[in-house]
């Protein structure tokens, strides 16, 4: 259930938010417009290709192309992501949720003392050089 929900966010939002706006961004820088239209127009797929049993070769656009746009009614009507593409969209979706996270903690701990970095190494102990010496971790 939840995979559904998450597809239907992200065709929401390529559909209604995010396409209008980027075509107008781009309307905005003169010579890539051109370009851009193109790319647009060529992830267009009329839905009366699905009914004439063409959906296995709309599928297989999928491996050069991102996203498409079904059109029904000559009005997008969903948006079909490339699984790269819902993953990128996904981990999108995910760190705005942990910057939203973030925020709403810095934003309520306002009042809450805090401590510098070089404070709290020298109360632990720690130089720079012990920082460089540890090396990179990777935090999942």
């Amino acid at each position: 259930m939840h995979y559904y929900l998450s597809l239907f966010i992200h065709s929401f939002l390529l559909t209604f938010l995010l396409l209008p706006h980027i075509l107008q961004v781009k309307n905005t820088q003169g010579d890539d417009i051109m370009v851009y239209t193109a790319d647009v127009l060529n992830s267009l797929v009329p839905i009366t290709q699905f009914n004439r049993g063409q959906a296995s070769r709309i599928f297989d656009r999928l491996h050069t192309e991102n996203r498409l746009i079904v059109l029904k009614n000559n009005q997008p009507a969903a948006v079909i992501l490339s699984p790269a593409e819902f993953g990128r969209l996904s981990e999108i979706e995910e760190d705005y949720a942990l910057l939203m996270e973030a925020a709403e903690r810095l934003a309520g701990n306002a009042s809450v003392p805090t401590s510098s970095m070089s404070e709290v190494m020298s109360e632990l102990g720690i130089s720079d050089a012990d920082l460089a010496e540890a090396g990179d971790v990777a935090i999942e």
